[in-house]
């Protein structure tokens, strides 16, 4: 009987260790978040979406290059109503530009990709808590017609969107810009960002 419950007390412990570790890890080495971090004298860039998957285990992998350089990283964010190719606002440490702070919610375009306009409307408003509830993102479903084909997309928001877009409501109506070469990249304007490439 002892043998079994110094089995249970030490499996038991090694699991909590085990766990404590695995988050302090985490949060030194593979914060892409860098939530707490000072990004003021941080460059801007953007990350392209090159790679995702669905459910467990499934990575969502994005590039972005410094003086050159590429560097890819696996992204926090939901791939469901994305596409390949889609673009969003970095900020890297001049000094470690492996060490970035992603703004997922400013989706857009290089200035070379020509767009389309449409109109769209807001589906749904939700909220979702990522890497284990440590992370809250909020977002919008919506709908687009481009060429009598139907789109669906999923944007994320930023976290002070209540108060930048108070009057945002499911049903609503917004001005859609798309790319012309493949109109699933998309974002719902007031999100919309130029990039200079």
């Amino acid at each position: 009987m002892r043998l079994v419950f110094r089995i249970i007390f030490y499996g038991i412990l090694i699991t909590m260790v085990s766990t404590c570790t695995y988050f302090a890890i985490t949060d030194i080495f593979f914060d892409s978040e860098n939530i707490n971090v000072d990004d003021s004298n941080w460059k801007e860039s953007y990350a392209t979406l090159y790679r995702y998957g669905y459910g467990k285990g499934a990575v969502n992998m994005v590039y972005y290059r410094v003086d050159g350089k590429r560097y890819e990283v696996n992204s926090y964010f939901d791939a469901n109503g994305k596409a390949i190719g889609d673009k969003y606002l970095i900020k890297y440490n001049p000094n470690n530009p492996e060490q970035i702070k992603e703004y997922i919610w400013y989706v857009g375009f290089l200035t070379t990709e020509k767009t389309g306009e449409t109109v769209g409307m807001v589906e749904d408003i939700w909220s979702k808590n990522i890497e284990f509830g440590r992370v809250k993102r909020n977002g919008i479903s919506f709908v687009y017609t481009v060429n009598e084909k139907k789109y669906e997309r999923t944007q994320y928001l930023q976290p002070d969107y209540k108060e930048k877009y108070p009057n945002l409501s499911e049903g609503q109506k917004y001005k859609v810009l798309y790319w012309d070469k493949n109109p699933q990249r998309a974002v719902l304007y007031p999100q919309f960002r130029k990039i200079k490439k």
